[in-house]
């Protein structure tokens, strides 16, 4: 997405959109979504609860208005809505989630294209991995700490 400015220089800046989201305990409200054509994804402005503002990669059944999380640590209750970044660990058997982040990664690995999902199919913990399948039945084996969005990358 290009932002034209004012001034003499005309200039074109790109925006900046978060896709770690790795900020903890923050609430977010949703200002808009808007279609990125040069990203060709839906993008949703968030305004943070400590001010700051930031495009990230909208999920399905957002709307604007909506308060959204990011990561939440230890005995902090979340409500498992869309649009919410949380610890693999929280997730219930068959939740669908997007934008799989590994531990030691600083990059989104699994379920990152528009339209795409994992799906938790079952967790051993004593192992600390988890079983996700892809929509074209492909499983994996995820550690536990792994960070997703709950919800389906919106998309066209």
């Amino acid at each position: 997405m290009l932002l034209r400015t004012r001034g003499k220089q005309h200039h074109l800046s790109s925006l900046s959109v978060d896709y770690r989201r790795s900020s903890f305990n923050l609430v977010a409200t949703i200002l808009s979504i808007n279609f990125c054509f040069s990203l060709t994804k839906y993008l949703a402005l968030l305004k943070y609860s400590n001010g700051a503002y930031s495009y990230i990669k909208a999920t399905e059944s957002i709307i604007i208005g909506d308060y959204i999380s990011t990561l939440t640590v230890n005995n902090i209750l979340i409500n498992l809505l869309p649009g919410n970044r949380c610890f693999l660990t929280l997730l219930t058997s068959q939740q669908i989630f997007c934008d799989v982040k590994l531990p030691l990664s600083n990059k989104i690995t699994y379920a990152k294209a528009k339209g795409c999902y994992s799906q938790l199919i079952y967790s051993k913990l004593e192992l600390n991995l988890m079983l996700i399948k892809m929509p074209t039945d492909r499983t994996f084996y995820l550690h536990l700490n792994s960070i997703a969005t709950i919800g389906r990358v919106a998309g066209k």
